[in-house]
């Protein structure tokens, strides 16, 4: 199944237009293939409304309509998506009333079902949102899997770090930019190039954009680094021009604030909050609401001094009301102590669990002081270094040996233009032909000179097959170092961690660092 969707339909609509739509004769081999549940097809509208009259909380919504699509490789039958249909309206919504069409007349079938709002049991309204959508497409996939048919797995963040660590992996083998398209494909990716790079995975549905993930991953980015230089990583994040969003309840403070210095009573201070659009509701609590907001918010839930018992003693006693909001800020700061204090229990302990971890691993790796730690760190760094070395090597011989077989390719491609302009014995002709092919002539003439300056000891040419397999042993060099890196570096981070451990226990606790010694 392609995609399952659901689409309210609103009160004051046309619900009969709708119906009319998905019973479309063209589109449904003149109704044959047409289902209904508890209706008819054609007073569906009125028997709807029916039962959805005696309904007491209605809702916004007088129906739902439901879309159900299938993949063209399928080979799935109006039959069968009819069966399907109704087996779905049996097991997500028995006790409503439903029209069904299955359409035909594109390239891949689907299935529209209109079902009413209320069900005609308990005359209840359906409450459609994110979770029961989620749950009717968990129903579907389950139905097309009993039958053998395609289901979209569903899109996870893994398949954003698959391909952000993909994508790091090929520029790591690559010696340009074809190389690394050529790497991506290798992968089993599907590449598109456009305005911008997309890039489409294995049992992936759609393309994604590679710029997304950030400027380390856009077209400019990647070439950047495959050049050598630094790309920051991570999202591009802009924030001019952009307005800090500040809670609704903070706004209401600032305003209450404010207010407060300028007004002489209570009176006047909802007075002067008025005037600033603010609506005031009293009653059991001060409550208002922001000309912004949806809500009214009560002013107690800002804090303490800002409900009405407090503003109004605001006006009476200031010097009383100063007092106790000095007192009420200390209850607070006593109680963000204790949690700060339970905070800093959590942290010893799990302190205590890293040392534990960490000697546990001097051991297990036969460390036996500081220096030894150091050494092991240097050790696995100059290893890496050869490896970037190797990689390097490796990067350059492969380009070499590409803009030899390149300028090949490109010498035989050019050479029949070369030789006609050649014949050309009329000088005015020959020039206008140079005018003409000027672009490929002089792309002849710089083949050329690459092809003179790679040419073997006996003036004669290498051999383009022997260059390709020279380029992939080369290649499969750079992977074999490549993966040997990944390999050093991960057991690097680990004495890494290891070190950090045992300078923070250094600079903490002298006398732990000395039990570390031992």
């Amino acid at each position: 199944m392609a995609y399952t969707k659901i689409v309210p339909i609103k009160t004051g609509t046309h619900l009969e237009q709708a119906i009319h739509y998905i019973l479309n004769p063209d589109k449904t081999e003149e109704m044959l293939y047409v289902s209904t549940y508890m209706c008819d097809k054609d007073t569906a509208a009125e028997d709807f409304k029916t039962i959805y009259d005696k309904a007491i909380h209605k809702g916004n919504n007088v129906a739902h309509q439901i879309t159900l699509s299938f993949s063209p490789e399928d080979k799935i039958t109006p039959e069968q998506a009819l069966d399907m249909g109704r087996e779905l309206m049996e097991k997500i919504y028995p006790d409503n009333q439903y029209v069904l069409a299955i359409h035909n007349d594109r390239e891949h079938l689907h299935a529209h079902i209109i079902v009413n709002a209320v069900d005609y049991v308990n005359y209840k309204k359906i409450h459609s949102n994110k979770q029961s959508l989620r749950e009717m497409r968990d129903i579907c996939d389950k139905m097309c899997k009993e039958r053998g048919l395609s289901v979209i797995e569903k899109e996870t963040k893994a398949h954003r770090k698959r391909l952000i660590a993909s994508i790091d992996e090929a520029i790591e083998k690559s010696s340009g930019f074809d190389d690394f398209i050529e790497n991506m494909q290798l992968a089993g990716y599907e590449v598109k190039i456009d305005k911008y790079l997309y890039f489409r995975g294995e049992n992936e549905e759609n393309f994604r954009r590679s710029d997304t993930m950030g400027d380390a991953y856009s077209v400019i980015g990647i070439k950047q680094r495959l050049q050598g230089i630094d790309v920051p990583r991570g999202k591009r994040r802009i924030y001019a021009d952009k307005t800090i969003r500040i809670s609704l309840h903070r706004r209401l403070q600032f305003a209450i604030d404010d207010m407060l210095k300028a007004a002489n009573s209570y009176d006047e201070l909802l007075g002067l909050l008025s005037n600033e659009g603010i609506e005031i509701k009293q009653g059991a609590h001060l409550a208002m609401k922001l000309p912004i907001a949806k809500r009214y918010i009560r002013t107690e839930s800002i804090g303490e001094e800002y409900s009405e018992k407090m503003l109004r003693f605001y006006f009476d006693n200031k010097a009383g009301y100063n007092a106790l909001k000095t007192e009420i800020n200390s209850v607070k700061q006593e109680h963000l102590q204790k949690k700060r204090t339970y905070t800093d229990r959590y942290t010893s302990i799990r302190n205590i669990d890293v040392e534990i971890r960490m000697l546990n691993m001097l051991s297990e790796y036969n460390i036996k002081s500081i220096d030894d730690l150091q050494a092991k760190i240097d050790s696995l760094s100059k290893k890496i270094e050869v490896c970037d070395s190797n990689i390097s090597l490796a990067n350059e011989e492969i380009k070499s040996r590409q803009t030899v077989v390149n300028a090949m390719r490109e010498y035989w491609r050019l050479k029949p233009i070369i030789a006609k302009y050649k014949a050309i014995s009329d000088s005015k002709t020959k020039e206008l032909f140079y005018v003409e092919n000027m672009a490929d002539i002089e792309q002849y003439n710089k083949v050329t000179e690459i092809l003179n300056a790679n040419k073997l000891p006996d003036g004669t040419l290498p051999k383009a097959d022997q260059l390709r397999a020279e380029i992939a042993e080369y290649k499969q060099s750079k992977g074999l170092n490549y993966d040997n890196k990944e390999d050093l570096k991960t057991e690097l981070q680990k004495y890494e961690i290891l070190m950090s451990n045992i300078k923070t226990i250094i600079k903490d606790e002298p006398q732990k660092a000395e039990d570390v010694e031992r």
